[in-house]
């Protein structure tokens, strides 16, 4: 992978890194090109028109948006919903590129006697926004992330973010826009820094 890799770099006339982790660990390749940092473009202007939800409720909607997918480490958050009281409700928002690992995810939920998860599968774009304003924290236990654009979203609607640290996590979440957790944190922490530590805050980009 590294030779196809560098031998790639060498015909390219530029080459776009989307992240810091990407921007740090292509120095590492043979290139001649010039290297340029530009984040993946959004048009924010509906998401910040998002109404934020109040901070004394009594219920608290968490969500998480994106493929239901290992990598995605969405049986992560159940168990961290297992940690949590009942008046906290979890959206999973997204369809699976697995099967088997969704019909585990039901499982693991109907097993747990978890009847405040919602599988909403695929939901359009237009209609995100309209989960978010019901949202008080985007949670995220993904293992692996480029540059994940629901965070991106979530931020610039004014929603904190509790999630692991991955690639977009650790360059955009700090205790001014949610919480970042090292990546060993148990579920049972996740829910605990999440639900009592978090001070929830209007954000936005």
């Amino acid at each position: 992978m590294n030779a196809y890799l560098t031998c790639f770099f060498e015909h390219c006339d530029g080459i776009i890194a989307l992240n810091r982790s990407v921007v740090e660990g292509l120095p590492s390749f043979a290139r001649h090109a010039p290297l340029f940092a530009i984040p993946n473009g959004r048009d924010l202007q509906r998401l910040r028109a998002c109404r934020v939800r109040p901070t004394d409720e009594t219920t608290r909607n968490l969500c998480f948006i994106g493929y239901l997918a290992k990598r995605k480490n969405q049986l992560y958050l159940l168990r961290m919903l297992t940690s949590l009281p009942g008046n906290y409700r979890l959206w999973l928002i997204g369809k699976s590129r697995v099967p088997r690992y969704e019909r585990k995810l039901c499982k693991y939920a109907w097993r747990h006697g978890l009847t405040n998860v919602e599988f909403l599968g695929y939901v359009d774009f237009a209609r995100i926004p309209s989960f978010l304003e019901q949202t008080h924290v985007l949670v995220s236990a993904s293992v692996l992330e480029v540059q994940s654009l629901v965070v991106i979203e979530a931020l610039a609607s004014g929603i904190p973010v509790v999630g692991l640290a991955n690639e977009t996590v650790d360059e955009l979440i700090d205790d001014a826009f949610g919480r970042r957790l090292p990546k060993e944190t148990t579920p049972a922490e996740f829910a605990r820094l999440g639900s009592e530590d978090l001070q929830f805050v209007q954000v936005g980009i």
